[in-house]
């Protein structure tokens, strides 16, 4: 009995998140690529500037 009310409950609570993710979904990609990106380029920079550090401490 109380599983199947907490399955049901877990049925429309995924269906509503489904529903309020179908129309935040684009936002959400855009906002989730544009941090991706900015990591990538913080991690870029950092990389790069822990390996400038490094030759300038070896020379």
């Amino acid at each position: 009995e109380t599983r199947r009310t907490t399955r049901g409950n877990g049925i429309t609570r995924t269906k509503f998140l489904w529903v309020a993710n179908s129309t935040n979904r684009i936002r959400l990609f855009k906002v989730l690529r544009f941090i991706t990106s900015a990591n990538k380029k913080r991690a870029l920079l950092s990389s790069s500037i822990v390996l400038l550090l490094f030759t300038k401490a070896h020379q």
